[in-house]
């Protein structure tokens, strides 16, 4: 027999959550279990505590007598330890929940060091635009003050100051300042997995939904990076984190409310999306106090506040200053299609872009109730329309390095479109090559076919993926129209909100867009998929880590492919570059930009491809996994006019 004992109150402060029903509904269907989870008072799930009976009892006896077998008369001792086991049915839910999430905090912990130890982040090479970010730090060190680099957009200025102190600590390079991307990306895992509890996802879910962002390939690879999109999402979960204890608490409240104002004005100086996150939360208190009647005027005064004050201070430093080269290249690509005609067929053409990495990364079990499996037609339909529709003649929104594709089996043919092939997209990460180093020629990894079937995958996860927000979004609609604030208004909302700002500012309005971008709104799909952890049975959850173990061996596997190739390419070029100075070396986007000033080299390169017609002077292995574990090469090769190089030379270090 099951007995099922309601859930106790916690006693910290006497304090209850904001809205009691703080699920936003993910389906009509709802247990025992997640009504009584949110009742006034109910801070955690009931706890379902099995009771041994007799074979032939059917239910627990009313009576002390009947249950413990004593008579009135019995001795304490007797007493004791004849209630023993009822003593362990009245268990606080609240302290086995809490147990669970500190058990789950440590694995997180424990988990992100043990991939540190597999995965060494120290390395002397920028990833991507490392060399503008890491150039504003050492500019910093010189001159004591922040010059905004010409080819950024971003307000850069927070992420230069912490590297600034990481290097004036620990001295500058490129292995200080990935330890300082690496130190705010834990702590953000970590508030990723208390806003998960927070908006009453389980526990083993909220610890599967960490797994997935932190074993996302493209938030790992900039992870160990300077980039500014791990440390932006990183500070804006901790800011959300803080603003939903502040929600909850009445008499710390107010002062959380300031400490997340501020942690989003710091990701804001870091890239300007960081802002959305007080203006999400302002937004919710504002829809709370209208609609649900419950005005929290010091919580809204921690968020307006300090908002207010930072970002006038922003704009009064930032009035008079020119736009860089940066901002006018965008502002030049953005001329062409914002506000104008084509504007919301760029904004679907790229989103599709980016719908099958982001479903192929958030990929777990999606439970869609019968009567609106409707919707899943209904989404594919409209995903396949637009595939073949958007893409208009004369037209190049989406640059592409690969041409139409045409899949073949017996008579069928069918040809794929184009400009919305993930893996073929100019700038991407992850490409047909593996992890992609831009303007530089790298192997392929697997066939177009197996690449093409990986995306439609993908689309059709993200068919998926679609439908279910779309059937969560009918019910909360519903909630709406029934004025059920309690679960229409949750903090949820206010989170979902942050993550809806950041994929239409990142869609809508950027003048480029590539598969990094995801990263600003991947924790809230994220955190929107496992919020329907709590009704998944075995099935669900075997399919769910299935897919998380699938997910964590590719992203490892990629990630230490390119750590390895990073190492060889580099090698490479260093050792090139030693013998040919003061000529210059093509090595890619990053080498480039780096050792070069940006600019390119066709007398001397390094390239994973022999060129016909070029002389190889040296070949530098590197091992690849996910390329059949097999050894693959890094050539250094020049010009055949020029004089042989030596090869018996030592490796000589960064120039």
């Amino acid at each position: 027999m099951i007995m099922k004992i309601p859930p106790t109150p916690s006693s910290a402060d006497n304090e209850q959550p904001l809205n009691p029903d703080a699920a936003l509904p993910e389906s009509a269907d709802t247990t025992e279990e997640s009504a009584r989870a949110n009742l006034p008072g109910a801070s955690l799930p009931s706890t379902i505590v099995p009771v041994a009976l007799a074979p032939d009892e059917t239910e627990l006896p009313p009576s002390s007598t009947l249950t413990t077998g004593l008579t009135p008369d019995a001795t304490q001792d007797e007493l004791t330890t004849a209630t023993a086991p009822v003593q362990a049915v009245e268990r606080d839910p609240s302290l086995i929940e809490r147990r669970k999430d500190v058990r789950n905090l440590a694995i997180i912990v424990a988990g992100w060091f043990l991939l540190l130890v597999l995965l060494p982040p120290g390395h002397e090479y920028p990833i991507i635009d490392d060399p503008v970010y890491a150039e504003s730090v050492r500019t910093m060190l010189n001159t004591g003050r922040y010059i905004r680099p010409e080819w950024t957009q971003a307000n850069l200025v927070g992420l230069t100051v912490w590297g600034a102190g990481w290097a004036k600590l620990f001295g500058f390079s490129f292995s200080t300042l990935t330890a300082s991307t690496l130190a705010l990306t834990l702590p953000g895992l970590l508030a990723f997995y208390g806003i998960a509890r927070f908006v009453k996802v389980t526990a083993a879910g909220a610890l599967l939904g960490t797994a997935l962002l932190a074993f996302n390939p493209i938030f790992l690879h900039l992870s160990y990076s300077f980039m500014t999109d791990v440390p932006l999402v990183s500070l804006m979960l901790i800011s959300c984190f803080c603003y939903l204890l502040g929600l909850r608490m009445e008499r710390y409240g107010p002062i959380l409310m300031w400490v997340g104002s501020l942690i989003a004005l710091w990701a804001f100086y870091v890239r300007q999306f960081g802002v959305f996150v007080p203006v999400a939360f302002f937004l919710y208190l504002l829809l709370l106090g209208l609609f649900a009647r419950k005005w929290r005027w010091w919580h809204i005064v921690g968020v307006v506040v300090p908002t207010g004050i930072v970002m006038l201070l922003w704009y009064l430093s930032e009035r008079n200053i020119p736009p860089n080269a940066g901002a006018m290249h965008a502002a030049g690509l953005n001329s062409k299609f914002l506000f104008k005609e084509p504007w919301l067929r760029v904004f679907l053409l790229r989103s599709l872009v980016l719908l099958p990495v982001l479903a192929l990364t958030t990929w777990a079990a999606l439970k869609i109730r019968w009567r609106r499996l409707w919707l899943v037609p209904l989404a594919a339909v409209a995903v396949v329309w637009c595939m073949y529709n958007l893409e208009l003649p004369g037209e190049s929104w989406v640059l592409m390095n690969h041409g139409p594709f045409t899949y073949r089996l017996g008579d069928m043919a069918i040809t794929f479109p184009q400009q919305t092939y993930t893996f073929g997209a100019l700038g991407n990460i992850i490409r047909t090559d593996g992890i992609d180093f831009y303007q530089y020629e790298q192997q392929q990894l697997w066939s177009p076919e197996v690449w093409r079937g990986l995306w439609a995958l993908g689309v059709v996860l993200g068919v998926l993926l679609l439908a279910k927000m779309a059937d969560a979004l009918i019910d909360w609609v519903i909630k709406l129209v029934k004025r059920d604030w309690n679960v229409a208004l949750s903090p949820v909302v206010a989170c979902y909100m942050v993550g809806a700002a950041v994929f239409i500012a990142s869609i809508a309005f950027a003048a480029d867009v590539f598969d990094r971008y995801i990263i600003g709104f991947l924790p809230f799909v994220i955190l929107f998929v496992v919020r329907g952890a709590a009704n998944w049975k075995r099935v669900a959850w075997a399919y769910s880590i299935a897919t998380l173990i699938a997910i964590m061996v590719f992203s490892f596997m990629l990630n230490a492919d390119s750590i390895d190739h990073d190492n060889a390419r580099w090698k490479a070029g260093n050792w090139l570059h030693a013998h040919v100075y003061p000529n210059l070396v093509g090595g890619g986007w990053d080498w480039n930009g780096w050792v070069n000033a940006g600019q390119g080299s066709n007398t001397y390169i390094i390239t994973d491809g022999e060129y016909p017609g070029m002389r190889t002077d040296r070949a530098f292995p590197y091992f690849s996994r996910l390329g059949g574990f097999t050894t693959r090469y890094v050539y250094a090769q020049s010009s055949p006019e020029t004089p042989p190089l030596p090869v018996f030379l030592e490796d000589v270090a960064t120039p």
